[in-house]
């Protein structure tokens, strides 16, 4: 079934021709830029590598966030799993969501080409995390009962 609902999709035309890709790909290889995604806009945003360090570093100030003694990743990880191991969730749900090793949250910025000095906006992804599996279940499980209420706001 997969196979023939492949057959059926379509691939999108690139909007950029060869001569910009090679460009694209030569500017990647140069690690003294950054190229990512603006925030906004679908636009791709050509950035010196130190001045977005110095960007994400500016987000980090200390009155901001506070400084761990400690990455609390492993113990997020154990009192996830073990969580999940006293749960109610069928056997097979408690596999799919128990995490043998797990990262840290990543931080990165997307700029805000809109903004004046182009700030950036941060992003904290948590693929990998000790969490993200089971936040990911328990989307789907809650997905029947958004949307559709009057007190729904759709980002």
């Amino acid at each position: 079934m997969l196979h023939a609902y492949c057959e059926h999709l379509q691939l999108q035309k690139s909007n950029i021709s060869s001569t910009e890709w090679k460009a694209l790909k030569q500017l990647k290889q140069d690690e003294s830029l950054t190229i990512i995604q603006a925030g906004k806009g679908n636009a791709t945003v050509i950035i010196n590598t130190e001045e977005y360090k110095q960007k994400i570093k500016m987000l980090l100030k200390p009155q901001t966030y506070v400084t761990r003694q400690r990455d609390p990743t492993s113990s997020v990880l154990r009192e996830t799993n073990r969580l999940v191991k006293v749960s109610s969730l069928p056997h097979d749900a408690k596999k799919q969501v128990t995490v043998t090793k797990a990262l840290p949250p990543g931080l990165y910025g997307l700029p805000k080409i809109h903004k004046r000095d182009v700030p950036l906006r941060p992003i904290v992804s948590a693929i990998g995390t000790p969490t993200y599996l089971l936040a990911k279940h328990l989307t789907i499980l809650l997905q029947p009962y958004i949307g559709g209420k009057p007190s729904y706001i759709r980002d």
